[in-house]
């Protein structure tokens, strides 16, 4: 390469373009000098043959003068020829007056010298060039990674750089002029057939093939073939490069292996997998995701990922893929989170997701796992809401064991008290005592019964066994039975009553309304002070019979609305130290009413009392549509 460079400089400079030394220029124009003095002598000792064309040997020394110096002191040779004929060779010798004959034959003459010398200087500027390009191609072809394999037009080889020797492992000297090694007599393989191409003048890239090394060992190749025309355009070679590529086609199928696997995982996975770039477009959806959110793989591939989500996440997922392209931190990346999705028939459900994000040629993407957690959630709210019954049934249990005790332990006393007085055989009780003592047991008999039918009662209600007998029933009757019922719980309060007699009949099970009327009335008698006023009213409102009961109690908070209703529940705010009733009353009043198809509720405010209400519905008697007409039965 060392002399390619230096022939290269000595051309440039020759035409110029660099500046050559003062002793090469002098020895070149001296070159000149003499080239044209022996073509001088020689014109002059052998004129009588040269004559009349004296200029014949000069143009040799032009040529001459113009391949070994360039066109300057080919053109200084030419003058230099000019006057040398001119004075010495043509008719007037050494007189420099010219005839205009003569005078032509110079013209001539310098004409064909300077054509010449531009020839001459071309052709070796070419052949220096295509010297130089030879030696080019040859450093190439022996420094290239890649084997260089010239064939002629029978597959014998012509052309073996060291990279083939190294790919193939035959030397230059094994391989010239012998058929290609890597070739069978039988082949039939792609490799012969791109040959055969190529001997028809067509270039064939990119063909891989599996050939033996002289050691029996097996290596993948890549080649690719085309042909070598020579001058006249004709083909008389085919050029082959090859390259090893057993470790690329290795990798290449280690990476479609492992794609494989990787898309197996993808479409059996148990979990929805979404991938998208770096714009939140989707690029692949698995089966489980199209299970998930209806969608199929067609639908939604190319399309964003807002169009899973509801509309409040959109714009903080805008935010946030924003953020990671300008580099910043992520918020939920490399971390499980429980969010919300869309379907797409637009419900909104429970998923757990999953999100990684990796780079490809400077690229972000993202992948997604998600898992449908709507039974997961479902099944945490059963479990809450089984633990909030057990953490309530305990305490229901808690309640009854003290509100049993205490009402069945009472009443107890009081028999086995009344009953020993009776028994003991050293005491006398006249009449009136006995009857006392009978009494005693007969009233705590009596409250225990109600204490048992009031469990009972409860039971039947959970158990959801009540089933009312609806018959046609008076409500101002059943008012009535019901205040004489409580006349011992009322004694020591004002009662007032507001229940016409116009009233229609209602159907309903006039027993059960009386015993839930009743645990109301014995709540606002419990709860209110000595004294104060209950007031018990019934009126028709619209399609609802609405009864009420009224007392002037310590009043209930809002949040005890619900909660009053609630078996075993008692308030707080008791009236003094009245510690009577199970917390069953209200519980059961409310079933009763429920079974009826009605509603009851509760208004209050602390220190004004409470009113309970509840409502039957009569838009459908129409027997107590014809009442409230006026028309009778």
């Amino acid at each position: 390469m060392a002399g390619i460079h230096a022939e290269s400089a000595n051309a440039l400079g020759r035409d110029g373009v660099r500046e050559t030394t003062m002793p090469d220029a002098i020895f070149r124009y001296g070159v000149a000098i003499l080239t044209v003095a022996a073509a001088c002598l020689m014109t002059w000792l052998f004129r009588g043959v040269v004559e009349p064309t004296v200029f014949l040997l000069f143009l040799p020394a032009v040529m001459l003068t113009a391949w070994y110096g360039g066109l300057k002191p080919g053109l200084f040779a030419t003058f230099l020829s000019t006057w040398m004929i001119g004075f010495f060779l043509l008719q007037s010798r050494f007189k420099f007056t010219l005839s205009w004959t003569d005078a032509l034959t110079l013209v001539v003459f310098v004409a064909i010298a300077t054509l010449l010398s531009a020839l001459t200087e071309s052709r070796k500027r070419a052949n220096e060039s295509l010297r130089e390009t030879n030696q080019s191609l040859q450093t190439l072809v022996e420094a290239s990674p890649l084997a260089i394999v010239v064939l002629d037009l029978d597959t014998k080889v012509r052309l073996w750089n060291p990279a083939a020797e190294r790919l193939l492992g035959w030397t230059e000297h094994e391989a010239l002029n012998q058929p290609l090694p890597i070739l069978r007599p039988d082949a039939t393989d792609g490799f012969s057939a791109n040959l055969a191409t190529a001997r028809c003048g067509t270039v064939v890239t990119g063909c891989e093939t599996r050939c033996q090394r002289k050691d029996g060992s097996a290596i993948n190749i890549g080649v690719s073939v085309g042909p070598w025309r020579n001058h006249s355009g004709e083909i008389n070679s085919i050029i082959c490069v090859m390259g090893d590529i057993t470790a690329r086609k290795l990798s290449v199928d280690a990476l479609r292996e492992s794609e494989t696997k990787f898309r197996s995982v993808v479409r059996s996975a148990t979990d929805g997998i979404i991938l998208a770039d770096g714009d939140g477009n989707i690029i692949q959806w698995n089966k489980r995701a199209q299970e998930i959110f209806g969608y199929t793989e067609k639908e939604v591939l190319g399309k964003p990922l807002t169009m899973l989500m509801p509309e409040s996440y959109r714009e903080a997922h805008h935010h946030g893929v924003e953020r990671i392209r300008e580099g910043g931190a992520p918020h939920i990346i490399g971390r499980t989170v429980e969010m919300h999705a869309l379907r797409k028939d637009g419900t909104v459900f429970p998923i757990g997701l999953s999100v990684a994000t990796w780079k490809s040629d400077g690229a972000i993407f993202y992948s997604g796992i998600i898992r449908d957690i709507s039974e997961q959630k479902h099944a945490e709210d059963m479990l809450r809401n089984l633990t909030e019954a057990l953490k309530r049934s305990d305490e229901l249990k808690s309640a009854l064991l003290a509100s049993v005790s205490h009402d069945l332990r009472t009443p107890l006393t009081s028999i086995r008290t009344a009953i020993d007085n009776l028994l003991q055989g050293d005491l006398r009780w006249d009449h009136s005592q006995q009857q006392e003592f009978h009494h005693i047991i007969s009233e705590e008999v009596a409250r225990l019964t109600r204490l048992v039918g009031d469990l009972l009662d409860m039971a039947r209600i959970e158990a959801g066994e009540l089933r009312p007998s609806m018959q046609l029933g008076a409500v101002a009757e059943i008012c009535g039975n019901v205040l004489e019922r409580c006349e011992k719980e009322l004694r020591h309060h004002r009662v007032s009553v507001d229940c016409s007699e116009d009233l229609p009949l209602v159907r309903m099970d006039s027993p059960l309304i009386a015993e839930g009327l009743t645990h109301l009335v014995e709540n606002a008698a419990r709860y209110s002070p000595a004294g104060s006023e209950i007031h018990v009213s019934a009126r028709l409102e619209g399609d609802e019979l609405l009864i009420r009961v009224k007392d002037h109690g310590p009043g209930l908070e809002a949040d005890e609305f619900d909660r009053v209703f609630e078996k075993f529940y008692r308030s707080t705010r008791m009236n003094g130290d009245c510690t009577s009733g199970t917390g069953m009353g209200l519980a059961i009043a409310r079933g009763i009413i429920e079974a009826h198809g009605g509603r009851i509720w509760v208004d209050s405010k602390i220190g004004h009392g409470a009113v309970f209400t509840f409502g039957l519905p009569v838009a459908e008697n129409a027997i107590a549509e014809r009442l409230v007409r006026g028309r009778g039965v």
